[in-house]
């Protein structure tokens, strides 16, 4: 698992929500949220936008938007199919 993986699920760890709770959220499904705590995807621009909002205050730092660029599964295939 990467880094911004990793630093992602101490993130939602730190948050203390539920992943229906975190998935209302992001506007995703819970499943999605599952799939991004556990490596499996890396969120398109418009969750990985979200997830930056929800983390601007965190104490570990946000995890940008820009921080999932190279991740396996990311933005290029959300941008595709808009």
């Amino acid at each position: 698992m990467s880094t911004v993986c990793e630093r992602h699920a101490r993130f939602f760890r730190s948050t203390g929500w539920t992943t229906v709770e975190y998935a209302k959220r992001l506007k995703c499904s819970r499943t999605m949220v599952s799939l991004i705590l556990h490596g499996h995807r890396s969120p398109g621009l418009r969750i990985a936008a979200s997830i930056e909002r929800l983390s601007a205050n965190w104490s570990e730092g946000a995890i940008l938007a820009t921080d999932w660029v190279g991740e396996p599964g990311g933005g290029e295939q959300e941008a595709k199919a808009a």
